[in-house]
């Protein structure tokens, strides 16, 4: 059996590859586009450098939380050290008003941060005379208390020299 020829007329013997279409470029074309996007990324570059900015200057309440954690998680929780670190974050902030040890120091506490509850109170006052006089304790509801106070103080106190005014901390 002899192997089989196609015909010297076969449509596909005499085609021509089609060229393929340039590629469609992704970069905008109009000025228009190419000023908007550079506004845009200046935009962002600020905005990121801002945001960089507060983070590094929040150190210290990140510092702070991580120390109010530490005590909990190793409970070792105590009305003297939840002061410390009271005293500590707040000698940051103001180191006038931290080297008090009086009601004037819970009345700061109050006055830079917005609380639902205040430290310049009755619990304020017996956590005053607990730390002076050992023999006095709070009790447990006291302490829980203390450490929800002093855990939203760190996180919504106002600090004045927070970057370019703002005086919220991100979460």
């Amino acid at each position: 059996m002899a192997l089989q020829q196609p015909p010297e007329w076969h449509v596909l013997s005499n085609m021509i590859d089609v060229a393929n279409p340039t590629s469609i470029s992704w970069w905008p074309q109009t000025t228009g586009w190419k000023i908007l996007g550079l506004l845009l990324l200046i935009l962002v570059t600020l905005w990121l450098y801002h945001r960089v900015k507060i983070y590094r200057f929040n150190r210290y309440r990140r510092e702070a939380l991580y120390a109010l954690k530490q005590l909990q998680r190793n409970a070792s929780c105590t009305p003297d050290s939840l002061f410390h670190i009271l005293k500590v974050t707040a000698a940051y902030v103001e180191p006038a008003v931290a080297a008090r040890l009086d009601m004037s120091f819970f009345s700061y506490l109050d006055s830079s941060a917005k609380l639902r509850h205040k430290f310049d109170s009755e619990l304020g006052q017996r956590w005053i005379e607990s730390l002076l006089n050992p023999s006095l304790t709070l009790s447990e509801p006291d302490e829980h208390m203390l450490y929800a106070l002093t855990y939203a103080w760190i996180i919504s106190h106002r600090n004045p020299d927070q970057p370019n005014g703002l005086n919220w901390w991100p979460s």
